[in-house]
């Protein structure tokens, strides 16, 4: 938490010692929730969102260079953002290099004629052969079409950088290339 200090009379704040009464008088004690993940709803940007987003960046900066010198590569960046994927969007807006960012809020299939690895395949790979995909830490929470997590367990735990590499690793090409997949976390 961070604490500011506010110049009007407290309220519901603790009684200070009595040493330092006559300071806290004219004071209010306001706690403002740390976090980086930008889920606060009443504010526009929290402390350390846009350093955050700007160190996402460079890794999707070093993810698109790993996959741009492999032929059909795959730069694979995760980052944070265990229960919302603000970060993830905006530093795939930043970038301009990337190809798909996948967060918490929306779902997704990863099988199946509209899902995730067809559409590298037979859109990104096979026309760019290469791409770029952001994960956010979350976006397990979003797989629609797969059993990620047994029953009760949290599916905010699940690697999904891990599960998608496997994925990708054990599907090949028309061409008999292998996919080269670098993982920038």
């Amino acid at each position: 938490f961070f604490f500011l200090m506010i110049r009007r009379p407290p309220r519901s704040t603790p009684k200070p010692s009595s040493a330092a009464s006559d300071v806290y008088k004219r004071q209010a004690l306001v706690g403002v929730p740390k976090t980086i993940d930008n889920d606060i709803k009443i504010i526009d940007y929290s402390f350390g969102f846009n350093s955050a987003v700007q160190a996402a960046v460079k890794a999707i900066d070093s993810g698109n260079v790993e996959a741009n010198c492999a032929d059909y590569g795959i730069g694979l960046v995760k980052v944070m953002g265990r229960d919302v994927g603000h970060i993830a969007a905006h530093a795939s807006l930043a970038s301009r290099d990337v190809s798909i960012c996948l967060v918490p809020e929306f779902p997704f299939d990863i099988n199946g004629e509209k899902g995730l690895i067809r559409y590298v395949f037979d859109e990104l790979l096979k026309k760019k052969h290469h791409c770029v995909i952001v994960v956010a830490e979350g976006a397990a929470l979003g797989v629609k079409d797969e059993k990620l997590v047994n029953e009760g367990e949290d599916p905010r735990k699940v690697d999904i950088g891990l599960f998608l590499t496997v994925s990708y690793t054990h599907l090949t090409l028309p061409t008999k290339a292998q996919v080269q997949i670098s993982v920038v976390a």
